[in-house]
């Protein structure tokens, strides 16, 4: 007997069932439609359930957190940027290490960007370094004066020892040789060391003459090697200066400091104010030499003139050098030049001198001088800048300690210390000089 309740049952069972799974068709449609509602449209009698899902994807949009919509849309923006920055790059390696489909083509790109990244590093720390240690010149300017101070003119005659003083003394010729020996120099010619080799075989038997010719008149080393030099007026004589003379009238030696270097007794002579530029103003002065009281050296310098050296404001002697011989006029002009640096260490060290009386190469002669002949040898050179000890340093001493000293090889650590100790001045002068002569032609100049 049919049951007449069955097809209701049937159908109020069925019609939620329905709907059951047209909500759930219709929630994958909303998921489905949220992951392509860029790519599909709904038409014809489709509408009305698009629509529906339409609605379910916006309640499902609205019912999401600000912060978590916010989020995905940096990460989308950054997504975006990276791959644009992947694609229009021109920075080789960090293109490819992006772009590449295969990790082991990544890896090697990688690896390839990393030694790259360090070689950079290196290079940039090489220029610093070597930036570091360089030099830096503050400036330079160009300034044109209406006067000038001139250096200092120092003068040496090719002479060492007076002839007369040495006979009067009754010195032989082969120890007068040897006293010339005490001026250690360098010998160019084979026959001047062949000579020099000669004497230094009887250096005992010279040292002890000289050492009884000192005690029979009562004397040092030092002192004899003092009387036994020209002094000043021999070079310069003496005049008395006039009414008609100019206010530039003086006499020579008034003013000469007395200095030795290894072509002898030299002469420094203080510099003057120029006034104005060209020949005839500047510094002028007249040097005779009197040959008839020259003793000839085994080791000086061949020449029959004088070596002038220029120097600005300082101590020492710098190595500018000119031989000027006898019997010429000479003329000397000069361009001066200015170096003001400023002590920046560690790029650039100098020694600061508010009086401008400092000298690097007084200052490294003295150190090494110091450190090597004074200490070891307990005596001085006679050409040293600044002699610490009063015992002159004889032919003898020399061959047997300061020689020996001075290239023994654990020397090199007393250079090395002498040289981080004088340091350049942070403010000298540069003297460019063109030397011009002419002889003198007339008999009342050469009288």
């Amino acid at each position: 007997m049919p049951n007449p309740t069955h097809p209701t049952v049937d159908d109020s069972h069925r019609q939620p069932m329905e709907r059951t799974s047209e909500g759930r068709n219709g929630n994958r449609d909303g998921q489905f439609r949220a992951q392509t509602t860029d790519r599909i449209s709904c038409d014809g009698s489709d509408k009305a359930r698009g629509m529906r899902l339409f609605r379910s994807f916006r309640s499902k949009r609205k019912s999401r957190s600000p912060h978590e919509s916010t989020s995905d849309q940096s990460c989308s923006e950054q997504d975006d940027n990276l791959r644009i920055f992947s694609e229009t790059t021109t920075l080789h390696g960090l293109r490819d290490v992006i772009l590449s489909t295969s990790n082991c083509l990544k890896i090697v790109w990688a690896i390839i960007l990393f030694f790259a990244l360090l070689l950079t590093l290196q290079g940039c720390y090489e220029v610093l370094k070597e930036y570091s240690k360089k030099s830096v010149v503050i400036s330079y300017f160009i300034q044109k004066k209406t006067s000038m101070k001139l250096p200092d003119l120092i003068i040496c005659p090719f002479n060492r020892f007076n002839l007369s003083y040495l006979q009067e003394m009754n010195i032989s010729e082969p120890l007068s040789q040897y006293l010339e020996l005490t001026y250690p120099t360098i010998m160019y010619h084979r026959f001047q060391l062949l000579r020099a080799e000669e004497i230094m075989v009887n250096s005992d038997l010279y040292d002890e003459q000289l050492q009884s010719i000192l005690r029979q008149n009562n004397l040092n080393f030092s002192d004899f090697i003092q009387r036994a030099s020209l002094n000043c007026p021999a070079f310069f004589p003496l005049r008395e200066c006039t009414e008609d003379d100019d206010e530039n009238c003086i006499n020579p030696c008034s003013e000469a400091t007395e200095m030795y270097t290894s072509a002898g007794r030299c002469f420094r002579f203080p510099s003057s104010i120029q006034n104005a530029s060209g020949y005839g103003h500047g510094y002028s002065i007249i040097v005779n030499l009197p040959y008839e009281l020259y003793h000839t050296g085994v080791n000086q310098i061949l020449n029959d003139g004088i070596l002038v050296k220029l120097v600005g404001d300082g101590k020492g002697v710098n190595y500018d050098m000119s031989l000027i011989p006898a019997g010429v006029h000479a003329i000397i002009p000069l361009t001066a030049t200015r170096y003001d640096f400023m002590n920046d260490p560690p790029r650039y060290e100098c020694e600061e001198d508010p009086l401008d009386t400092y000298s690097s190469l007084h200052c490294f002669e003295s150190c090494v001088h110091h450190g090597i002949a004074e200490d070891k040898c307990k005596c001085s050179l006679v050409a040293s800048v600044n002699p610490k000890r009063y015992d002159i340093c004889t032919a003898k001493v020399i061959r047997a300690c300061v020689i020996p000293e001075f290239y023994n090889p654990d020397q090199h650590l007393q250079v090395e210390k002498c040289n981080i100790k004088c340091k350049p001045p942070c403010k000298s002068w540069a003297f460019t000089k063109q030397l011009s002569y002419a002889p003198l032609s007339t008999n009342m100049v050469r009288d």
